[in-house]
């Protein structure tokens, strides 16, 4: 009987001491990676939080450990990896501590999923980064906007997405991305450059429409709201260029038209086209020169001037 209590008094020893062990471990780890952290040593930060997450998942210092590797992969430019991390500390954070920076810190893994940055082949770390991460950009961005809704970096995601969406000529998405970021942050130095970006949007989808009146009078819109947001913008200059540069595409058809029923003796229609270019297009390079075949057409065709004005009217 004696030695069965000597043996269960050394059995419940050990188990005390494996357990007081095992309990040490995590914070000695804990405290090492803090340390690492602390000291930017980013290598070390990985080998001592991982100890941690691998063998005391259940660790109350397990999720501040998640920011720590997401840091520690962000600065190796090991992107997916960090913002993997980043993600589980979001999920499981029950403090402010962190939060906000690891937004920040999704935020430029963004960026550089924008810029080309790849990510490892089917999400495995021991596979080489070769997969596009261009889609996971769109998504961390609409994360930080659903986040820090009026954040500054909720602006910068709301200009990124919609340059992206530019990019892939989806312009009417990226034209109401660019008009949400004016009306949630009216004063930021990104609205301005906002009003350009949508004059250009305008633009180039302008080429390759057949020319609409209503298209047409959203980027006058445009132009209209952007000189009375910042009425010493520089840039406002920029958008009436651009803007007459979409008339003239609008205005070279009616232009080439005119050519045309003049070559054919069609005098009614070819000053049809001339008054329609000016008065439709007043800001383009061709109405001028239309105005001026009109004048020299009075001359020579008064009657038919008079007529076309008439029904133009």
């Amino acid at each position: 009987m004696k030695i069965y209590s000597l043996f269960l008094a050394l059995f419940l020893s050990l188990t005390s001491l494996h357990a007081a062990k095992e309990t040490c471990v995590p914070q000695e780890e804990y405290n090492k990676a803090t340390v690492a952290f602390q000291k930017k040593k980013w290598s070390d930060v990985k080998i001592h939080a991982k100890k941690v997450i691998d063998l005391a998942s259940d660790s109350p210092f397990v999720t501040e450990l998640y920011f720590y590797m997401g840091a520690a992969y962000f600065h190796q430019k090991d992107y997916d990896q960090s913002n993997y991390y980043f993600s589980k500390f979001l999920k499981e954070y029950s403090s402010p501590k962190f939060f906000e920076e690891a937004i920040v810190y999704k935020f430029q893994i963004a960026e550089q999923f924008q810029k080309g940055a790849k990510k490892h082949l089917m999400g495995v770390e021991k596979l080489p980064k070769m997969s596009s991460a261009w889609d996971d950009a769109y998504l961390i961005y609409d994360e930080v906007i659903a986040t820090l809704p009026r954040h500054e970096v909720a602006a910068k995601s709301l200009f990124n997405k919609a340059t992206m969406l530019r990019l892939e000529d989806k312009f009417k998405e990226s034209i109401e991305t660019f008009q949400t970021l004016i009306r949630r942050f009216p004063k930021d130095p990104l609205a301005p450059k906002s009003y350009v970006a949508i004059a250009e949007a305008y633009a180039s989808e302008s080429k390759d429409l057949f020319p609409d009146r209503d298209f047409l009078d959203q980027a006058r819109l445009n132009a209209k709201k952007f000189r009375k947001d910042f009425p010493s913008d520089e840039r406002v200059n920029e958008v009436d260029k651009i803007l007459s540069k979409m008339q003239d595409n609008y205005a070279r058809d009616l232009w080439e038209s005119a050519h045309y029923f003049a070559k054919k003796k069609k005098m009614q229609s070819c000053i049809l086209y001339y008054t329609t270019i000016a008065r439709k297009y007043p800001e383009s390079k061709f109405a001028p020169l239309a105005l001026k075949k009109i004048e020299e057409l009075k001359v020579r065709y008064p009657v038919e001037v008079q007529n076309a004005s008439f029904q133009e009217e």
